[in-house]
């Protein structure tokens, strides 16, 4: 192969071996295609003036080369052809060099040019669209195809067998669809959501968008796979959590209604409880001779327990209530010492009612005395209550039940503290926090 390159560099074409021509024939028309190609190339991607214009100057002399050869190799010395004339009387090795400096210049100008921004051709869009994951259709108004990417006619052949041949047809198949083994129907406003058999979701949208004047339309297929799984789940959440909501619904009206008949249960047996009472002192005041009955212990008595009725079916406490009280312990022959100013607010009046009426009917049942000592302290962050009495001393530590178990219950429903201590003497001790009995 050296022997033979040399060979030609020295030479002319007519001088040069037959096995020498021939290879020089083959190169030179190779070189030739080449060009055509490249130089068709450029003129599709728009490659600036000097690439074309030396393409087009190599494309000339390859194919002056290329002439020669072909006339030389026909008739021997053929001086008729220009060409042939031409690479008779010059060394082949001038054209080589020429060619290959040619083919220099052109690859140093193609590499600078690759580096710059490439102009935007129809071939680079449809390329550009066909690697889009979306399916996209652009046709005319009249439904002919302009533009259609891989993924929409993949789409069109997995729904109907066909690439899309009239969008205007395509759109109103889809639209018709229905359910089937091969594809789901989400829904159909406002887009069209199909679910295919390969778990893949389909949002499809169609608008008219212009573009000088001419109006065209365009058809979008999105694969919202992931967005619908997650509505899915997020579905299936809410419908657990509603569940969940309504059971929960039940359950506080279960509660409210166990609560609601636990109250009415405990007004019953404080009723049965005082009517009892109350008809014991009646059947020993109709016992006791005339002139030893107490008339008005028996009426502050009743007075008393009608009270105490009419509290527990919900009415409004006002100052009256803490007179009318003050009138059935005077009548007891005990006496109410206030020390302190009694709360404004309705929520801590009738939490105070509650203790004195309590701590009264306590007192008189169970520890005698005539002086019920109530002390309010107001620090502006809460009110302070204390309650105790001048009668017996507790015989034994004080168990929360019945009333007092009430008065916990009721204190501690609106944020308060509630507590007894049954020695030395016995007493109560409630805080009421300002901020939360005064809310609105």
């Amino acid at each position: 192969m050296k022997t033979v390159i040399m060979d030609i560099m020295k030479r002319s074409f007519t001088e040069l071996s037959k096995e020498s021509q021939i290879i020089l024939g083959i190169i030179i028309t190779i070189i030739t295609i080449w060009e055509i190609s490249a130089f068709l190339n450029m003129i599709e991607r728009k490659r600036r003036w000097y690439l074309l214009s030396l393409a087009v100057g190599i494309l000339i002399f390859s194919t002056i080369l290329m002439q020669g050869l072909a006339d030389l190799a026909r008739g021997g010395h053929m001086t008729e052809s220009v060409p042939g004339r031409i690479l008779e009387k010059i060394p082949f090795s001038y054209g080589v060099l020429l060619l290959a400096l040619l083919y220099g210049v052109e690859y140093l100008l193609w590499k600078k040019e690759k580096n710059t921004p490439e102009y935007l051709t129809a071939r680079s869009v449809k390329e550009t669209l066909d690697a889009r994951i979306d399916g996209i259709c652009y046709a005319s108004m009249e439904g002919q195809p302009i533009l259609v990417n891989i993924q929409m006619n993949e789409i069109c052949g997995y729904l109907f067998q066909t690439e899309i041949m009239n969008a205007n047809d395509f759109w109103e198949d889809l639209q018709n669809i229905q359910t089937s083994e091969k594809v789901e129907v989400i829904r159909n406003e406002p887009s069209l959501i199909l679910r295919f058999s390969d778990t893949k979701v389909w949002n499809f949208l169609k608008k008219e968008v212009s573009m000088k004047d001419t109006s065209y339309q365009e058809i979008i297929a999105y694969d919202i796979a992931e967005q619908y799984q997650l509505n899915r789940e997020l579905k299936d959440r809410n419908t657990k959590l509603n569940d969940i909501n309504r059971r929960l619904m039940k359950f506080n009206e279960e509660v409210e209604t166990v609560t609601r008949q636990k109250e009415m249960l405990k007004a019953k047996m404080k009723v049965h409880d005082d009517l009892g009472r109350v008809l014991l002192a009646l059947r020993t005041y109709l016992e006791e001779p005339e002139n030893s009955k107490r008339r008005k212990e028996l009426l502050a008595m009743w007075k008393y327990v009608v009270n105490s009725m009419t509290y527990e079916a919900g009415e409004k406490e006002n100052k009256k209530s803490f007179e009318e009280l003050k009138k059935i312990a005077d009548l007891m022959d005990v006496e109410i010492i206030f020390e302190g100013e009694l709360p404004q607010t309705e929520k801590e009046q009738r939490v105070i009612y509650a203790l004195l009426r309590e701590s009264l009917n306590n007192m008189i049942k169970h520890a005698g005395g005539h002086y019920l000592y109530i002390k309010i302290t107001d620090s502006g962050e809460d009110v302070q209550i204390c309650l105790h009495n001048d009668g017996k001393m507790p015989k034994q530590k004080i168990e929360e039940k019945g009333g007092l178990r009430n008065l916990r219950t009721m204190v501690e429903s609106i944020g308060g503290a509630f507590h007894i201590e049954s020695f030395p003497i016995f007493a109560i001790y409630v805080t009421l926090k300002k901020e939360k009995v005064w809310k609105k």
